[in-house]
């Protein structure tokens, strides 16, 4: 049972992620003050830094949990090529 919690907050987490990016990408920016620029700005950059470190971690967990031939792969980097 918690597994299954944890796993449907994990998809349910990047569900929201990606309705959230779409959100902000249909935003009227032309509308912000300077300051509002800014500080958009501010949030947007410092979740670009925060981001990559959630991509590690579940490059780590899936490496932990499988190999590059369970994936169709010889190796993790064309793991990597092949799927993105």
């Amino acid at each position: 049972m918690y597994v299954r919690c944890v796993v449907a907050g994990a998809v349910q987490a990047v569900a929201g992620l990606r309705a959230a990016y779409d959100a902000f990408a249909a935003c009227d920016l032309a509308s912000l003050t300077r300051a509002e620029l800014v500080g958009v700005l501010d949030e947007y950059e410092a979740l670009l830094c925060q981001l990559p470190s959630v991509g590690h971690r579940l490059l780590a967990q899936l490496q932990a949990e499988a190999t590059p031939r369970e994936l169709g792969a010889k190796s993790w980097n064309e793991v990597l090529r092949l799927r993105w």
